[in-house]
């Protein structure tokens, strides 16, 4: 296990252990608001928690996301879902309304009018497929039901993949925390209206 896996396991490890959830619920926000209607969302899309499944086999998310990297296309950056095998640009706004509301709507522990956050847990210098990928979406699944893959190109015109979480937090500093934990330049806020922001970490 390499350095940044043991750190992705050490920080993972106090969420779950002895299922602990109310330490975790500490920094994640959980329960039910109020249902927030937007869009061409319809009721049902909208109840926190009406689709929630549990999280994919890592296999079956590993042989998804091979196929998903060979249909890239002329694509410069995106978020891409294992479960409904959707990509999303959440710079495009209908995109990323439809990312947020499907995290809501796939969890049991969104609020729908809280932002959510997208954090990067692995700092990944290629696109490919690997054991460091796999082995951080194992790890995620034992925190939520929806890991997710983010693929971006950096100023240098290099690609790069790497695996998500998807959060809410109490405090916007909590996300800034975590994500410096996980060693990452940026972070992704996704609020219910589809505004999204680029948060700069260092």
């Amino acid at each position: 296990m390499n350095k940044g896996l043991r750190k992705l396991y050490g920080n993972c490890y106090w969420i779950t252990e002895k299922h602990n959830t109310k330490q975790f619920q500490a920094m994640i926000i959980s329960g039910m608001c109020h249902i927030l209607r937007n869009g061409r969302r319809s009721l049902v899309n909208g109840i926190p928690g009406s689709k929630s499944t549990i999280a994919l086999a890592a296999y079956i998310a590993m042989e998804y996301l091979g196929v998903a990297i060979a249909n890239i296309g002329d694509r410069v950056g995106f978020t891409w879902s294992p479960k409904t095998r959707k990509f999303y640009n959440v710079k495009i706004k209908q995109q990323a309304i439809d990312l947020f509301w499907e995290l809501v709507a796939g969890s049991r522990n969104f609020r729908p009018d809280v932002p959510i956050y997208l954090i990067a847990v692995t700092c990944n210098t290629d696109i490919s497929v690997n054991a460091t990928l796999r082995w951080a979406y194992e790890i995620l699944t034992l925190i939520t039901n929806q890991p997710l893959f983010g693929y971006w190109i950096n100023k240098a015109g290099k690609r790069h993949l790497d695996a998500v979480l998807p959060a809410q937090f109490i405090c916007e500093s909590d996300a800034i925390k975590m994500a410096k934990k996980y060693e990452q330049d940026y972070i992704v806020r996704i609020r219910p209206n589809g505004k999204y922001a680029t948060i700069k970490i260092r």
